[in-house]
C-alpha cells in the first residue's frame, strides 16, 4: 500500500500521532455535513439516538467544576481532557471520543468519563483494528472494578461493540477503519472530492499506525524508571512465591527459577498441580490486561507437565466472566493477575495473593 504524505509526516515528526488524527477527524467533521452525518449515524448504532446537528471540538478541558457537563461532580477528583466531544443544540456534550493508536489508557479512562457525562451520551473509543480485542476487555474490567453495573456486551460487528451502564453514558469501541469507511462512502456518494481527499489522508496515517510493529522510541521511554519497574515486577514474582512457600501452601522442591527473553518464571506445586507465577512480556502484549500471570497444569513425570482438563472445568466461572479471567494458551491455563494502581507495595502484594488464593481454593476441591 502506498504511504500517504500525511501518514509519513505525522509518523516521522509528531510525538503524538493520536492528537494529529483527532484534529484531522474533527476538521473533516466540521468541514463536511455529509461526513458528519455519516459519523453520527455510525455511532448511533450503539443503541442511542443522536442529532446529526452536532458541533465537534478537540481537547475539551473538563473538571469537577464544569457544571455544564458534570453528572456526579463529587466523584471526579480533578480535571480530565477527552480527545474530542460533540455538543448538541442545547450545548450538552452527547458524544465523547477517545482516539487511540498504541498509547495506554489513562487513570480516568473510562470510569471518570462515564461518571461525568450525561446518561444520554456515548463514550466511544476509536483504536486500530488489531487492538480492539485487547482494549475492550480492559475497559470492561475497569468498569467492573469500580462497581459500575454494566450489561452484557452487544456486538454490532467484528469492529464495533458497546454496553449500557446503568444511568451512565453508553460505552462503545470501534476501529479507525470502520469510522473512515463510513465517512468515505458517504462523501463518495455525494461527489465531494475535497473531503474525500482529506479522509484518504487520515486513512493513510491510520494504516501506517495499524501496520507498524516498531514505533519510534520517545525519550521518556529511555528513563531508568521503566527499567526499575520491570525489575519490580520480577521481584513481585519472587516475593509472592516465597510467601506461598513459607506459608506451606506451595512447594518449590526440585524446581528452579527460570528466565528468558521478557519472562521471569517461578514454578511450584500446589495441591498436586503444577503452577507457575510469571512476569511475561509476551502474554502482556498478546492478551493485554497485566504483566503478571498465574498458570496451572497437571503434574507428570519429572519436569513434564500437561494440560489439566479438570482445572479448566473447575475454573469455568473465571472463563465466564466479562472480561474472561481464564485464558487457554496451548496446554496452559492462564489467569491474569491484576495489579492495583496508586497502591503501596504491601497493598499490591495483598491483592495479588488474594487473586492467587481464589485459584488455590478451587484446586483444593478437585
Amino acid at each position: 500500500m502506498k504511504q500517504s504524505l500525511f501518514g509519513h509526516l505525522a509518523f516521522g515528526f509528531s510525538q503524538s500521532p493520536e492528537n494529529l488524527a483527532t484534529e484531522a477527524l474533527c476538521y473533516i467533521l466540521d468541514r463536511s455535513e455529509t461526513a458528519k452525518k455519516a459519523f453520527v449515524r455510525f455511532i448511533s448504532q450503539a443503541d442511542t439516538t443522536l442529532s446529526s446537528n452536532l458541533k465537534f471540538e478537540t481537547q475539551i478541558h473538563t473538571s469537577s467544576n464544569s457544571s455544564d457537563i458534570s453528572k456526579e461532580e463529587s466523584n471526579n477528583s480533578g480535571a480530565f481532557r477527552p480527545d474530542f466531544a460533540g455538543k448538541d443544540n442545547t450545548n450538552k456534550y452527547v458524544v465523547i471520543g477517545e482516539t487511540k493508536f498504541w498509547a495506554g489508557l489513562t487513570d480516568n479512562q473510562p470510569v471518570t468519563y462515564l461518571k461525568n457525562f450525561p446518561e444520554s451520551s456515548v463514550l466511544i473509543f476509536i483504536a486500530p483494528s488489531k487492538r480492539l480485542s485487547l482494549l475492550w476487555p480492559e475497559l470492561i474490567r475497569r468498569c467492573k472494578e469500580s462497581g459500575l453495573d454494566y450489561q452484557q456486551t452487544t456486538t454490532v460487528n467484528d469492529e464495533f461493540r458497546f454496553t449500557t451502564i446503568g444511568s451512565y453514558p453508553t460505552l462503545a469501541i470501534t476501529s479507525w477503519r470502520k469510522i473512515i469507511n463510513a465517512m468515505q462512502h458517504a462523501v463518495e456518494a455525494d461527489s465531494d472530492t475535497g473531503t474525500l481527499s482529506d479522509i484518504l489522508q487520515l486513512q493513510g496515517l491510520c494504516d501506517r499506525m495499524d501496520e507498524t510493529a516498531f514505533l519510534p522510541i520517545q525519550s521518556e521511554e529511555l528513563t531508568s524508571d521503566i527499567g526499575r519497574r520491570i525489575l519490580q515486577y520480577c521481584d513481585l514474582v519472587d516475593e509472592i512465591t516465597e510467601t506461598l512457600v513459607n506459608s506451606g501452601v506451595a512447594s518449590t522442591k526440585g524446581l528452579q527459577k527460570a528466565s528468558w527473553s521478557g519472562v521471569t518464571l517461578r514454578s511450584m506445586v500446589i495441591h498436586n498441580y503444577g503452577c507457575q507465577l510469571q512476569f511475561n512480556s509476551e502474554f502482556w502484549v498478546k492478551y493485554g490486561r497485566t504483566p503478571i500471570w498465574f498458570n496451572v497444569k497437571k503434574t507428570g513425570t519429572g519436569k513434564y507437565w500437561s494440560f489439566a482438563q479438570e482445572v479448566k472445568a473447575g475454573l469455568i466461572k473465571f472463563e465466564m466472566e466479562e472480561p474472561p479471567r481464564l485464558i487457554q494458551d496451548g496446554d496452559s491455563l492462564l489467569v491474569p493477575l491484576f495489579i492495583p494502581t496508586s497502591a503501596e507495595k504491601t497493598e499490591v502484594m495483598k491483592s495479588l495473593l488474594k487473586q492467587i488464593q481464589e485459584v488455590i481454593d478451587i484446586l483444593a476441591t478437585l
